[in-house]
């Protein structure tokens, strides 16, 4: 008899965002692969994640999951979904120009990088600089790394909660986020 299990919604989610691959959640959560098949299907339903971010996640057999979650992060998790960013638009530490690396994703609240180490709790003044052909401007903000992890490939994640932005930088974010948005409705017709 297949056997239940309670996850939180945020800690799969933020695992997930991690680059956790399939192999290291179910570890993690114990899960046969249905129930991480299950468990990918209930975030979608709830809203907390959004199908790229869970595409191509083998389809599986096995336990029955039941995600726990209230109401406060799903509100949360909602309010500021995450924005791939496919454009090349480039990343560095403004105290170590050298440690490089790309935009991943972006909202109003945080970044996620790829190509820079960090430590969680980690503060870091970093500059987004897109190329020169796009229409915005780099821009700095100040930042804690909430989050780390590797992709199959080797390359260094993190997310970043973004603590201090000035309100033209906040507005050169906003128009990459738009330009994010765009390009992602153009690549998929």
């Amino acid at each position: 008899m297949p056997m239940q299990r309670v996850i939180l919604v945020g800690e799969l989610v933020n695992d997930i965002r991690a680059g956790l691959n399939d192999s290291e959640l179910m570890k993690k959560y114990n899960l046969a692969l249905e129930g991480l098949q299950d468990a990918l299907r209930q975030l979608l339903a709830l809203e907390a994640m959004r199908p790229e971010e869970i595409y191509g996640r083998l389809p599986a057999f096995g336990d029955e999951v039941i995600l726990a979650t209230s109401e406060a992060v799903l509100k949360n998790l909602r309010e500021c979904p995450r924005h791939p960013v496919e454009l090349p638009v480039t990343v560095y530490d403004a105290r170590s120009p050298e440690a490089r690396g790309s935009l991943r994703d972006v909202n109003l609240t945080g970044v996620g990088i790829k190509g820079i180490e960090a430590r969680v709790t980690e503060t870091r003044t970093l500059v987004v600089a897109p190329l020169d052909d796009l229409p915005v401007d780099p821009f700095i903000l100040e930042a804690e790394c909430r989050w780390t992890g590797r992709e199959r490939e080797g390359d260094y994640l993190a997310g970043f909660r973004i603590l201090k932005i000035s309100k033209e930088n906040q507005r050169q974010l906003e128009e990459l986020i738009k330009l994010a948005d765009s390009n992602s409705r153009h690549q998929t017709r």
